[in-house]
């Protein structure tokens, strides 16, 4: 599976991309909002920091799920339930405060990617976006 990590804190990301290359994912970073909703095309799923530097998180998943059903999971610093309250009302499937567990969030895109499967078998194609 081809995991798009929007993360702008580079040690982050970094760690993001080598634990998901260990569970056999491909794993794209970028750092920014701009260049996230021009990669997500090529993704199955996103992780989404809600606390970028050049545009609010909460749009840049409201604009991909606008135009597709890529799965979203968001990750959020704020630390609240409105921080995460938010984050799924702007369009995300799952949403985690920071920091978190690697397993819980491998779990998590597990119970995510599961729930698409049935869509993307339909479709043929393998995603459930252009």
């Amino acid at each position: 599976m081809r995991v798009l990590v929007v993360e702008s804190d580079a040690v982050v990301a970094g760690a993001l991309a080598v634990g998901l290359r260990r569970h056999g994912h491909e794993a794209e970073v970028v750092d920014t909002g701009a260049k996230a909703l021009t990669a997500y095309h090529d993704a199955d799923l996103a992780l989404l920091d809600l606390e970028l530097p050049d545009m609010d998180g909460l749009e840049v998943c409201r604009t991909i799920r606008a135009a597709c059903d890529l799965p979203i999971i968001a990750t959020t610093d704020r630390g609240t339930e409105l921080g995460r309250v938010r984050g799924l009302r702007a369009g995300a499937d799952d949403c985690l405060d920071k920091p978190y567990w690697f397993p819980e969030l491998m779990a998590r895109i597990e119970a995510v990617t599961r729930r698409v499967q049935p869509r993307w078998a339909r479709q043929g194609a393998g995603r459930a976006h252009p």
